[in-house]
């Protein structure tokens, strides 16, 4: 049997630590490069969600006017003014109503 003088066992163990270091320095840069890709993503998904957050309220109210002037504009009386103001129509004078019968024609 051949014996392995000291200083190689030494020498393995000195690499073997070596190793093991740079094995766990590595694992620590990848898991912190890890984080900061993961940071940086939560960052930018945080601005879309307060740029759709903000177009969201710019569209409700963008909403609420309309739905007012459509309110505004489709109001019985607005109608009437501009019948009889700008198209100067009036009423129709008794002689000119027709009154038609809806039961006539049914069994």
């Amino acid at each position: 049997m051949q014996t392995i003088p000291m200083a190689t066992t030494s020498a393995q163990k000195k690499n073997l630590r070596y190793g093991s270091i740079i094995a766990a320095f590595l694992l620590i840069l990848f898991l912190a490069i890890g984080y900061i890709w993961l940071h940086i993503s939560t960052q930018q998904i945080e601005y879309r969600l307060a740029a759709a957050k903000s177009k969201t309220e710019q569209l409700t109210d963008e909403q609420k006017r309309l739905h007012l002037e459509y309110s505004a504009l489709s109001a019985p009386q607005r109608i009437e003014e501009i019948a009889i103001k700008r198209l100067q129509m009036r009423y129709p004078s008794p002689e000119q109503k027709i009154v038609m019968d809806t039961n006539r024609g049914r069994s």
